[in-house]
């Protein structure tokens, strides 16, 4: 019965360090997802287009990729879709923001990722009357060991009239 109780107590210890460290790094009461990634979102205006930014903070050990990670063709880029520009067909800029890190890994090539933060922005030109955008962001997130399966995280935005 003391070797249960022990060996109780010590898994308990662990898990409360692992989770300290993760929620340490973020601002209060926000926490990383299942995928290692927090996303925060924006949305302002400059003249006649419509600006939206999406800056992930990411959890040590663990990289995403930029909107052109390069190599082979096998890595997911992140890449952000807005619904209300599907009916409108407008085009769409995409800048990564600075602070990407490129390497040279053997049998892919020349990748693009970010560690620790990274940012993205969408610029487009919408119709006056919409105020309202929704959409996804799609994106992998990967260690020096393994990637994680790609996936999304939605958004909605309210341009302030």
């Amino acid at each position: 019965m003391k070797y249960v109780l022990f060996l109780f107590l010590i898994l308990g210890g662990f898990t409360s360090m692992a989770q300290s460290g993760t929620e340490s790094k973020l601002p209060p009461n926000e926490k990383f997802d299942a995928s290692h990634v927090f996303w925060r979102f924006s949305i302002g205006k400059n003249e006649d287009k419509t600006i939206i930014q999406a800056i992930a903070t990411i959890e040590d050990g663990w990289h995403i990729f930029s909107s052109d990670p390069g190599g082979d063709g096998s890595l997911t880029a992140t890449q952000i879709e807005i619904d209300e520009l599907k009916k409108f067909k407008t085009p769409i800029e995409i800048e990564n923001g600075e602070g990407w890190i490129e390497n040279n890994l053997e049998g892919i090539g020349a990748v693009r990722y970010f560690e620790k933060q990274g940012v993205f922005t969408v610029k487009f030109v919408a119709p006056s009357t919409v105020k309202t955008f929704t959409g996804n962001i799609h994106f992998q997130i990967c260690n020096d060991v393994m990637c994680m399966a790609p996936t999304s995280k939605a958004f909605t935005l309210s341009l302030k009239k």
